[in-house]
């Protein structure tokens, strides 16, 4: 389950520190609830233009998550082919009208 995350400032590091990391860790490490969303949360952090991370913003978000941290462009990249093919057939449907 994607946890995608939306940034004002994402090459700021400060703001990546203060509001972005901060964030991630009150939802998926401190209440003890989290637990369960942070087993099946995998976060995809949305860039401008498909731009990688910054070492350091990977450095700061990984510790509070279990899986790999990638951009929104990694993770659908790496979706299976199937999902892909399904989701294209379906927008060549258009919408449906009864």
């Amino acid at each position: 389950m994607p946890l995608i995350l939306q940034t004002v400032f994402l090459y700021n590091y400060a703001h990546t520190m203060g509001n972005t990391a901060s964030w991630l860790f009150s939802r998926l490490v401190a209440p003890d609830s989290a637990q369960q969303l942070a087993e099946r949360a995998q976060v995809a952090v949305a860039t401008p233009w498909a731009l990688g991370l910054t070492a350091w913003a990977r450095a700061l978000l990984q510790p509070m998550a279990r899986h790999p941290v990638t951009t929104l462009a990694e993770w659908v990249a790496a979706l299976p082919v199937l999902l892909t093919c399904i989701c294209a057939a379906a927008a060549s449907l258009g919408p449906i009208i009864r």
